[in-house]
């Protein structure tokens, strides 16, 4: 795969996105400290992107400019919280326009999103957000 994105992915996630960033040709790794996982972990340093999604403006200017200097992403594996609906939001049209395959991880917390939200289950935005793409990905590789 040429370009894998992991956001958020550096906590429970790290062996997946460490075994995905080495199989890709070139990794980007988002995370509020991108730049202390990637050296502790041997990756090059250019595949951190430090960027906090409760800053959402500002995430998805970082997101967008790593897309544009790295090349379309082919797998976006995305791990938000459940107050993340405006970074998911901005998010979905970034990747749309790379073509990629993405993976929304929901934590146990986020319950099922057909179901509605349920204690610190998943917002209605990034439900909505979130089931109104999933066929567009569903086909794809």
């Amino acid at each position: 795969m040429p370009h894998f994105l992991s956001i958020g992915g550096t906590g429970m996630l790290a062996r997946a996105t460490l075994e995905l960033a080495s199989e890709a040709e070139v990794a980007t790794i988002v995370a509020r400290n991108a730049d202390r996982f990637v050296t502790s972990h041997g990756l090059p340093i250019e595949s951190a992107v430090d960027a906090d999604w409760r800053q959402a403006e500002g995430f998805l200017v970082a997101v967008g400019r790593a897309i544009d200097l790295r090349g379309p992403v082919d797998l976006a594996v995305v791990w938000l919280h459940s107050d993340e609906a405006q970074a998911l939001e901005g998010l979905l049209p970034l990747l749309d326009a790379a073509d990629c395959r993405l993976v929304h991880v929901l934590g146990s917390a986020a319950g099922d999103p057909r179901q509605g939200s349920r204690g610190r289950g998943a917002t209605r935005a990034s439900r909505r957000a979130c089931c109104a793409r999933a066929s567009c990905y569903a086909g794809r590789r």
